[in-house]
């Protein structure tokens, strides 16, 4: 009985030797614990899992775990190969192998299959610390094989380095400023080793920081303990070497308040927004700044408001249309009269580059003259007639004229006179010159002007003119040309032109030989124009033209005198022209009053006068009628 018992127990059993496989797997990837290095799966000798172990990835061939064990390890780094030699497989009759390189589905760049008394030959290049993950499952379904791994090439546990101190500091004292942030913190191994996963602590707290770097603020001054620990493995499955900790001391100040030179403003800038500071006078300010880096700190600045510099004040004289004041600085040209109006210079002095400004006077000197010869009862002189036509915008400068007459043939200019008037007593040419001082305030400028008049001898009398007319007759508002023909015409002469029933409409008559006339209506029948003309104090005999004007109104003779009712009828001449209501007691309104021949309603009885208007011969004819409306 008890050899039937030993030997029930050895057959069951015995798979369960070739289960405990050593190292021993997992179920799953999460659970898997890390190996020291790739060479502790070398000669492993096991079967797969013997119960369905689906996963939730596709592993290699788009298929999924039916049956599947999982072991880690930490690479040395370089080209390794893994064996996977599959044996007997008593269910099912293949398997398939790959390497992960993280816990995360799809990361499994290495993937085969085969089947019993097949090979399974994984080949990659590893990365030197890190954490690989080998799996094998039954394929395509569920199976039941034996199966030898053998690792060769770069199979060790990687080398152990130290660690460099943290951010490199010497002393291991990194001095950082009050409030700062995103400070960067590093550690980096020393040697040829590598580390897999840091920790970090900051005064003996976890910072739960698996990498070798980190940011940190820091709102407030103190000493604080950064450390940094490595770690060959996973700290929550196998740590396979521990390097550090690795400490530094992060002194954290605040910042001292930086003090700035003395600042200088121009005083069109004030107020003067300065951070969060407004200058408005004379006095040493702080503001409260802080540097890309968060940390706080005092800017201490002195500011000093310049003056508003003096302005000058220039005086401008120059002749008008000629002599214009251009500003030396912004090139603006000035041509018209300006009196202390302040001019702006932006940007002018030096060193600081602040506004000036001037007080600009210009005054411009526009002067319009004539000689003219004025005849008395025994002789004759010439007067010298100065007009200033000059803008002053209420500047009021002093002008002295002085007065210097010479002959026009005398090249030495002699004078002969000091002053406006000038006795001649023969006809010769003459000039004079005019000199100007122009003084405003201080500034004071002459000008000099030379004018000349030619008397030219009288060879005969003004009799035997004649007055010349383009019509000898015209209409009443119409226009006639009159021209006085006289000898030596061309000698500069004035005149006296008088109209009878009419209007002179030409400019300066009185320096014309001709005038253009237009006439009016009066009880006359003509209108007539008479001239004298002057020459050297010699006067012309009286000429006079008449001329008579046509006959433009006329009665309309071929109208009813008395019309009963309120109804009449109006006859024109035969014209184009317009019916219109001179007077009467009530309103009138004409059927057609454009045409000579028309109707007429008037509102009362009583006696109406109307007038028919056309024109003929560029003359305005006018008929006249008178009726009476009686109710008889």
């Amino acid at each position: 009985m008890k050899q039937v018992l030993i030997l029930f127990i050895v057959f069951f059993i015995h798979p369960n030797l070739w289960s405990q496989c050593i190292p021993p797997y997992t179920l799953n990837i999460t659970d898997a614990p890390v190996l020291c290095s790739l060479s502790q799966l070398n000669g492993m000798t096991c079967s797969l899992v013997p119960f369905s172990n689906f996963g939730k990835c596709t592993l290699c061939k788009n298929q999924f775990a039916k049956n599947i064990s999982w072991w880690s390890f930490i690479a040395e780094g370089g080209p390794a190969t893994i064996t996977i030699n599959v044996g007997n497989c008593t269910r099912g009759n293949a398997m398939m192998a790959g390497l992960n390189e993280s816990e995360e589905c799809g990361n499994n760049p290495l993937c085969e299959t085969a089947f019993s008394q097949g090979q399974i030959r994984l080949n990659s290049n590893l990365v030197a610390c890190k954490i690989y993950y080998l799996w094998v499952s039954g394929y395509p379904d569920e199976a039941d094989c034996e199966f030898t791994v053998s690792t060769t090439g770069k199979i060790n546990a990687p080398p152990v380095p130290t660690l460099n101190n943290i951010n490199n500091s010497t002393n291991k004292i990194i001095s950082i400023c009050e409030g700062v942030c995103e400070f960067p913190i590093f550690v980096t191994p020393k040697g040829s080793g590598c580390i897999t996963e840091y920790s970090w602590t900051l005064n003996g707290e976890d910072l739960f920081i698996k990498a070798n770097n980190l940011i940190l603020d820091f709102p407030n001054s103190g000493n604080f303990q950064i450390c940094a620990t490595g770690y060959i493995g996973s700290p929550e499955k196998n740590i396979c070497q521990t390097i550090g900790p690795e400490c530094a001391t992060i002194a954290v100040r605040k910042l001292n308040q930086k003090t700035g030179p003395d600042r200088y403003l121009c005083s069109e800038l004030i107020p003067y927004e300065w951070h969060d500071q407004l200058i408005l006078k004379n006095s040493v300010y702080t503001a409260h700044l802080t540097q890309k880096n968060c940390c706080p700190y005092d800017s201490v600045v002195r500011f000093i408001i310049l003056p508003k510099p003096i302005p000058a004040e220039i005086i401008h004289i120059g002749q008008s249309n000629s002599e214009y004041f251009i500003d030396p600085i912004t090139k603006i040209k000035y041509d018209y009269c300006q009196s202390k109006n302040t001019i702006d210079l932006p940007n002018v002095t030096k060193p600081y580059q602040c506004d000036s400004s001037y007080l600009l006077t210009t005054y411009f000197l526009n002067l319009s003259s004539d000689i003219k010869l004025e005849c008395h009862e025994d002789y004759k002189e010439l007067k010298f007639n100065v007009k200033n036509s000059s803008p002053s915008c209420g500047i009021e400068p002093i002008l002295d004229y002085q007065y210097h007459w010479y002959l026009k043939s005398d090249t030495l200019k002699h004078s002969i006179g000091t002053n406006e008037y000038l006795r001649v007593e023969k006809n010769e040419d003459y000039c004079i010159t005019l000199s100007v001082n122009v003084k405003i305030e201080q500034a004071i400028k002459k000008f000099t002007f030379d004018y000349c008049e030619q008397l030219t001898e009288i060879t005969s009398d003004l009799s035997g003119g004649t007055l010349t007319y383009d019509k000898s007759s015209a209409c009443i508002n119409g226009e006639s040309l009159f021209r006085i023909l006289l000898p030596n015409q061309e000698t500069k002469k004035s005149y006296l032109w008088k109209v009878t029933n009419g209007d002179i409409i030409s400019p300066l008559p009185d320096s014309s030989d001709q005038i253009q006339v237009k006439w009016h209506g009066a009880e006359q029948n003509f209108g007539e124009v008479c001239v004298v003309a002057n020459q050297l104090c010699e006067i012309s005999p009286l000429y006079c033209q008449k001329v008579f004007f046509r006959s433009i109104i006329e009665p309309l003779a071929c109208n009813k005198n008395i019309q009963k009712g309120l109804n009449g009828s109006l006859i024109g001449t035969a014209h184009s022209g317009t019916w219109q209501l001179i007077k009467g007691p009530g309103i009138a309104i004409f059927e057609t009053p454009n045409k000579f021949v028309t109707t007429v309603q008037v509102s009362k009885y009583g006696i109406y006068h109307f007038k028919w208007s056309y024109v003929e011969n560029e003359c305005i004819h006018i008929g006249i009628t008178s009726i009476l409306f009686s109710r008889k």
